[in-house]
């Protein structure tokens, strides 16, 4: 089955193409970089902008998948939804997939698309693909599916009325993970020993009586925060628990940091880090050879093509 896709980013969502069986055919992106990327990965073309004249014109494929920038639906954005600066490319690309009718469509974005606007995006894409499309849509822990991490994204999948009542009996796939057995930071974890010296930070950090999330590995466990809010990248507000959920990765990698591997309860606090590429990467289940080959196309900084994970 023939597989295109759209703003390709990473090439994380062809890489999950391919391990499904799917073979590549297009993509579109517009970052120079990371469209070579796509062609090393591929061996096929990138088609450059999502809504230029080529992935128009382009061959019709089995399966499209789809990730539209999230910042303008993501809590830590700007949540304008179609009227931030990329917010609108989320409503605009279904004129792209009803034109190239694939068989099979899956879009994914920030879970809080469905809060943005009242959910009216979320609304206006379903609407306008159920024209030809029966859709399904859920909001997916990812760590239920074996990935460390809190994250949570809504994924829509689209699948043509021709194809009958194949369409209206997709199921989505079963749960490997529950509370009980919740895959924590610590599985995905660098030694400190092994900790660039540029994550560690030594700001005084004083341990909760009680942490946020206690006992409880399917949720990010806080044990300090040095004031309200995300903070900055460069020192996130919220001290973490290797033995919870690891936070999902901001564009610029902040979101929590942990104490060195070793710290117990009521020991003190000597330091923190932040979270390395090497563990976001390990996180979203890609390659151990990932950051590596991305090293060719960053420009020297991988810090940042980790975080597309």
């Amino acid at each position: 089955f023939a597989f295109g896709g759209l703003s390709c980013g990473g090439c994380l969502d062809t890489l999950a193409g391919m391990r499904a069986g799917f073979k590549a055919v297009w993509a579109s992106e517009t970052s120079a970089s990371q469209a070579r990327m796509y062609e090393n990965l591929t061996k096929t073309k990138c088609l450059g902008d999502t809504f230029g004249e080529q992935v128009y014109n382009a061959k019709r494929v089995d399966y499209i998948k789809s990730g539209q920038p999230c910042p303008d639906y993501s809590r830590s954005g700007s949540q304008l939804g179609s009227q931030g600066e990329s917010g609108w490319m989320f409503v605009k690309q279904v004129d792209i997939l009803l034109h190239l009718r694939p068989w099979a469509i899956c879009l994914e974005i920030s879970d809080n698309a469905v809060q943005v606007n009242e959910g009216k995006e979320v609304a206006e894409v379903t609407v306008a693909l159920e024209v030809a499309y029966v859709v399904h849509a859920r909001l997916i822990q990812v760590w239920k599916y074996g990935d460390p991490s809190n994250r949570t994204r809504l994924f829509m999948v689209a699948l043509h009325r021709d194809l009958g009542q194949a369409a209206f009996d997709f199921q989505w796939p079963t749960e490997s993970f529950s509370s009980a057995n919740a895959p924590v930071a610590r599985l995905i974890a660098s030694q400190d020993e092994d900790v660039p010296a540029k994550y560690w930070r030594y700001d005084d950090i004083t341990e909760f009586q009680v942490w946020e999330n206690k006992d409880q590995p399917d949720r990010i466990q806080v044990i300090s925060r040095t004031g309200a809010g995300m903070g900055p990248a460069r020192l996130p507000r919220s001290i973490q628990s290797w033995d919870g959920l690891l936070n999902g990765p901001t564009s610029l990698g902040g979101g929590g940091r942990h104490p060195e591997l070793h710290w117990t309860t009521g020991s003190e606090i000597c330091r923190t880090r932040l979270t390395t590429p090497k563990e976001f990467v390990k996180a979203a289940s890609l390659p151990d050879d990932y950051l590596a080959w991305c090293s060719g196309y960053a420009d020297g900084d991988v810090d940042k093509y980790a975080m597309m994970c």
